[in-house]
């Protein structure tokens, strides 16, 4: 397609003035080919779970990248426009450059990745682990750890919460709805949770 506005712009005489000068360019690393060589040759070390490291791994060092390049006195120059709540950063950083992001999309579409997601516990572990806990609460004289450990595990399990989830899980609300839980033919248990939860 370039060359084709190349013949064009010739034919109607200012091919000269159509693309402006690609160099030269300083004798020095403005694109970041430092640290794309870095991530390509981490990517070779071999991966927790596959032969070689993923990209979730390797990418990490970008980010250091960043971190170290935003407290130099080059990195202190970047400027920040700023609207009510609202920031964004200009910065000459090389790893946020367009080669950068180009770079970063090529290496992970070569590269994919492997995702493991949490699995689900099943309602027989979930049972024998509350056998289990009923059984340690009854020989330890109702110990309150025990106690807050099967109740850990009850609300992750029925509410489907991730575990740094759980805490979130407003106790004052359970008591205050309690009752109303012991009313009707379904016996259950209300449990508020503070915040947005699942988007």
């Amino acid at each position: 397609m370039c060359r084709q506005g190349g013949r064009i712009a010739s034919a109607l005489g200012f091919k000269d003035q159509l693309f402006r000068p690609m160099g030269p360019h300083p004798l020095a690393d403005t694109f970041g080919m430092g640290a794309a060589v870095i991530m390509l040759q981490q990517s070779l070390a071999p991966g927790k779970y596959d032969k070689c490291m993923q990209f979730a791994s390797v990418r990490k060092f970008r980010s250091a990248f960043s971190n170290v390049y935003h407290v130099t006195a080059e990195g202190q120059e970047a400027m920040v426009l700023a609207k009510d709540v609202r920031k964004m950063t200009v910065t000459k950083c090389p790893t946020y450059g367009e080669f950068f992001e180009r770079f970063m999309r090529g290496m992970h579409k070569r590269m994919g990745e492997i995702t493991r997601p949490d699995r689900a516990i099943s309602l027989d572990i979930m049972l024998e682990l509350q056998r289990m806990l009923e059984m340690e609460w009854l020989n330890h004289d109702n110990d309150l750890a025990v106690a807050m450990e099967a109740s850990f595990y009850l609300v992750a399990f029925c509410c489907a919460l991730r575990g740094e989830e759980v805490p979130l899980a407003d106790l004052h609300g359970t008591l205050k709805y309690w009752e109303e839980g012991e009313v009707g033919n379904i016996k259950h248990v209300v449990i508020p949770l503070l915040g947005r939860f699942k988007g």
